[in-house]
């Protein structure tokens, strides 16, 4: 229970900044599927479809968190990119929980 608890301190301090920053859809299943997560926690190997992984030791890392949303220092239309000629493509990533999505024609 570990790795959860260091996941349910920073819901529990930041809830409000995270539901700031976060799209009404997110935000109307949030406080369920966290009363969820604090009951159940990390899924163990005893659940069928995590027999092969150990979540708890995935999440045991701090990988920090941008939940103000500071700059980025890259630019990931620069970074990502496809320089395949004559081919039509598009950037689709994830930055805190935002979606970001760019066309390419090369």
């Amino acid at each position: 229970m570990q790795s959860e608890k260091q996941y349910i301190d920073l819901y529990t301090d930041a809830q409000q900044i995270i539901k700031d920053h976060a799209a009404p859809v997110m935000n109307e299943v949030r406080d369920k599927a966290f009363d969820d997560f604090r009951r159940l926690g990390f899924p163990s190997k005893k659940v069928e479809r995590y027999k092969y992984t150990d979540m708890q030791k995935l999440f045991e890392p701090d990988y920090g968190l941008n939940l103000n949303r500071l700059e980025i220092p890259v630019d990931p239309y620069e970074t990502f990119r496809c320089d395949v000629p004559n081919l039509s493509t598009s950037l689709y990533f994830i930055v805190n929980d935002q979606s970001i999505r760019r066309h390419f024609q090369t």
